[in-house]
């Protein structure tokens, strides 16, 4: 690398200008450029501190460089985005350096030697001659990439699918800096329909539409949109159990939804936000609880994420979602004071006398009750569905057989004022 270019502080790597001006040197040949984006790196920086996410993107720059060939242009443009490029390559080389890439990444004992942690490599490919518009390229199929988990090469068709991501993102945005969100309620009651918890659902008027968080999560997940949101659903929801209390109204323990985003997010501060949210709407730990997936709960083998500790100092129910979906579930429920779990709806729509999923259930209730655990079932439509599972031992449901989720004051009206 010639030193006047200037190099990456961390890793002696070049940097995005640098990048740009190899590239543009390149212009009209022949050029393969790999965008790399790690998966996992958050959780190294949040189990092990800065120090050892340090020493991991120093040991991704040696395996980097040992993957590449002479001549080859490996650089970091910042955060944990590399980038691999190779004049003279077409793409079958490309898809080639990127699949030793990450088998050399699947080879690799990443975090420390006593708790090393899964660490996958995302990559977005891009070839031509056209120089400095392969990077644009690149990042338009890495963006791909992180959605679906694979290698991508970028087409065409991604800068259009990559627009109308960034004008949606932009509408959301607008949406809740306007006031577009609402929360609407669902209640979660005993077999006999008594009101015995609620799940703030948050939804997202746009224009004449009523947009379910299935639409827009996934599409803000990978974006700083989702700790904002975040943010706004604690708040909401604090200020609506405190007006409910205010017109003399007793409402019941509101669960709210955090994404894994915002805990891998070393700026989002989950249980401080949550302290001061507390205690700006005079509310105790017990007034809300957390719904958290496997994947926030334990971000590493072993590990309790900082957050979700400081959520439990708190004294703020841990309500462990989509139970009986992941694989490290019960590990979760024995190392942590878990309050509650969510049987997730995918087993309670497959529920009938011969199906494995019926099994499953009924284990998860074995258990839960011999670990003193409520369990909620999630998803339940039908009385055969709350049968079988009152059956099983199921003693909280969830569902449309009960309630759809409702606006504040119609939640009041059914479930508060009586």
């Amino acid at each position: 690398m010639d030193a006047t270019r200037g190099a990456d502080d961390l890793t002696g790597l070049p940097t995005r200008s640098a990048t740009t001006n190899w590239l543009t040197e390149h212009s009209g040949e022949q050029v393969a450029v790999l965008d790399l984006d790690l998966g996992g790196l958050g959780a190294v920086n949040i189990s092990f501190g800065a120090e050892e996410g340090d020493a991991t993107l120093r040991r991704v720059t040696g395996l980097l460089s040992a993957a590449a060939a002479d001549g080859d242009w490996v650089a970091r443009l910042g955060g944990d985005e590399f980038i691999v490029a190779r004049a003279g390559a077409d793409l079958p080389d490309a898809v080639a350096l990127a699949a030793d890439i990450r088998a050399r990444f699947r080879r690799e004992r990443w975090g420390p030697e006593a708790s090393p942690v899964p660490l996958t490599c995302r990559i977005g490919i891009a070839t031509g001659t056209d120089g400095p518009q392969l990077l644009q390229h690149a990042a338009t199929a890495l963006a791909r990439a992180k959605a679906s988990g694979h290698t991508e090469t970028y087409e065409p068709a991604m800068a259009q699918s990559a627009a109308a991501h960034t004008q949606f993102l932009a509408r959301f945005a607008r949406g809740l800096e306007s006031g577009a969100l609402e929360l609407h309620y669902q209640p979660q009651c005993t077999g006999e329909g008594d009101l015995v918890g609620a799940e703030a659902v948050v939804r997202w008027r746009d224009g004449d539409r009523l947009v379910s968080p299935d639409v827009f999560i996934p599409a803000i997940e990978e974006s700083r949109l989702i700790d904002r949101l975040g943010d706004w659903v604690l708040n909401a929801a604090a200020t609506q159990v405190q007006e409910w209390r205010s017109a003399g109204l007793t409402p019941p323990t509101v669960a709210v939804n955090l994404s894994p985003r915002q805990f891998a997010d070393l700026e989002a501060n989950v249980a401080a936000t949550f302290a001061g949210v507390l205690a700006a709407h005079d509310l105790s730990p017990g007034d809300l609880e957390v719904e958290l997936t496997e994947s926030a709960v334990m971000p590493a083998p072993g590990e309790v994420d900082p957050e979700v500790a400081g959520l439990l100092a708190l004294g703020v129910p841990l309500v462990l979602d989509d139970f009986g979906t992941g694989y490290s579930a019960l590990a979760s429920v024995t190392r942590l004071p878990i309050s509650k779990i969510k049987i997730d709806r995918s087993l309670v729509a497959d529920l009938s006398a011969e199906s494995r999923s019926r099994v499953i259930v009924e284990a998860t209730l074995w258990i839960a009750a011999r670990l003193g655990i409520r369990c909620v079932a999630e998803g339940v439509e039908t009385a055969l569905q709350r049968d079988i599972l009152l059956a099983a031992g199921c003693t909280e449901f969830q569902g449309y057989l009960f309630s759809a989720p409702l606006p504040a004051g119609e939640f009041a009206d059914r479930w508060l004022a009586s």
